[in-house]
């Protein structure tokens, strides 16, 4: 028998495009999972409990971008709670070796639990799509993004401006600054005016910097590990 059921999805800009896009991809990864949290514990074998847990399925490349950001974040709460840290850790370079063995502990477990079947909440286990449509990981390519993603999160010349200004390492840079980061991988809300009223808009940040120069200016730097684009000229290689 079809499961009879409907839901009060939330719309939005992005999930009319996605509906326009693809309708197939709308049903399944916005509709059908929706209210899956509760079925899952109480009727798993439904098809909307299954959506639910597919829907948090990730790929390598995600997981690789969100293991670097976790080591960014790392370093930047530790040297928010010891002021010795850049010391302690043998400077830059021990900190890079400390965060590359961090993110291979993080791909040995990842791997683990994409091999073994859900368990708890499919938000806190790693699934990769890969494995769940019966492949292989791309185990070594998943490494290697991580180790190259992390060598150049703390090499000396991590991010700079097309030329227009000295390379500087914005990571290191933070360290030696800690009293001026704002926010570090938090959910921020900010308020859009419009004509209308106020719009809420919740983001996350990789790293929010306050100037220096201006206390009422603030830097926002977003790590950059994904695929290659026109518009993202400074990735992190």
């Amino acid at each position: 028998m079809a499961e009879d059921f409907k839901n009060d999805v939330c719309f939005s800009a992005s999930r009319e495009s996605l509906l326009e896009e693809c309708p197939r991809q709308f049903y399944y990864g916005v509709y059908l999972m929706w209210n899956g949290w509760w079925m899952r514990d109480r009727k798993p074998e439904t098809r909307r409990a299954a959506a639910y847990e597919a829907k948090h399925a990730t790929t390598e490349v995600f997981l690789a971008g969100s293991i670097v950001h976790a080591m960014a974040e790392w370093a930047i709460n530790q040297a928010k709670r010891d002021q010795d840290f850049f010391r302690r850790f043998g400077g830059r370079e021990g900190i890079r070796d400390h965060m590359q063995s961090m993110g291979r502990k993080r791909i040995d477990e990842a791997l683990a639990q994409a091999r073994s079947p859900v368990r708890g909440s499919p938000k806190k286990w790693t699934q990769l799509v890969s494995v769940n449509n019966g492949e292989q990981p791309r185990e070594e390519w998943l490494r290697e993004r991580v180790r190259t993603r992390i060598d150049a999160l703390c090499s000396e010349n991590e991010a700079w401006d097309n030329g227009e200004r000295p390379k500087v390492n914005l990571l290191m840079r933070a360290i030696h600054s800690v009293d001026r980061v704002v926010h570090c991988e938090e959910l921020i809300e900010w308020k859009i005016g419009t004509a209308f009223g106020d719009i809420k808009s919740f983001l996350v940040h990789d790293l929010v910097v306050r100037s220096p120069r201006d206390p009422s200016a603030c830097t926002i730097i977003d790590w950059k590990t994904g695929k290659e684009r026109d518009e993202n000229g400074d990735q992190l290689d």
